[in-house]
């Protein structure tokens, strides 16, 4: 055990992370409140941080405590990986977390997933920005066929933003097949 004190506890910065202001093209993972919670529980999450406290390589108070592979099946929805069920809410069926903090402590430790992320885009203008984190990015899947009709390898699924413009669309379906006429 190593006892905490004078640094940054893991749910100090845990806190810090979570309650700081997004910024423009970032990524945040999406966590399921629930596992969040046991978390939570594990680390001492909720106890005062002018406290210090005997903790494990992990951050983790108590081994007992510990939360299972992280588990974000109740806010997936059905049939997919990636795409959010509708009517979630933040804080009580989700948190939202920066991407390298994500990675660093809670899916290169405790794996499961599946792992969901998403980007921080402007809502706003130029002038006014309103940033916001996408929730439901439209998800475009382009297939391709070879000559014979099977479904060509390179088909791929592309993920957009809602607020994309009709030009940046062409230009994402000028990529991929710049890319499919390279290699192919």
């Amino acid at each position: 055990m190593v006892v905490v004190a004078g640094q940054m506890s893991l749910r100090k910065r845990a806190k810090f992370e979570m309650g700081r202001s997004i910024r423009l093209s970032e990524n945040w993972a999406v966590l399921s409140a629930e596992w969040f919670e046991q978390w939570k529980s594990y680390v001492g999450y909720d106890l005062p941080d002018d406290s210090s406290l005997e903790v494990n390589s992990e951050g983790g108070l108590d081994p007992q405590l510990r939360p299972g592979e992280i588990n974000n099946s109740s806010i997936i929805a059905d049939g997919t990986t990636d795409r959010l069920k509708f009517g979630i809410q933040e804080n009580i069926d989700y948190v939202l977390i920066p991407e390298r903090f994500y990675e660093d402590n809670f899916a290169r430790v405790y794996k499961g997933g599946p792992q969901i992320y998403r980007s921080v885009i402007n809502k706003g203008d130029t002038y006014r920005p309103i940033f916001q984190i996408e929730l439901y990015p439209v998800f475009l899947n382009v297939f391709t066929h070879n000559a014979d009709g099977k479904l060509n390898e390179q088909s791929r699924r592309l993920r957009g933003e809602n607020s994309l413009k009709m030009r940046e669309l062409m230009l994402h379906f000028k990529r991929f097949f710049f890319y499919l006429l390279i290699f192919s």
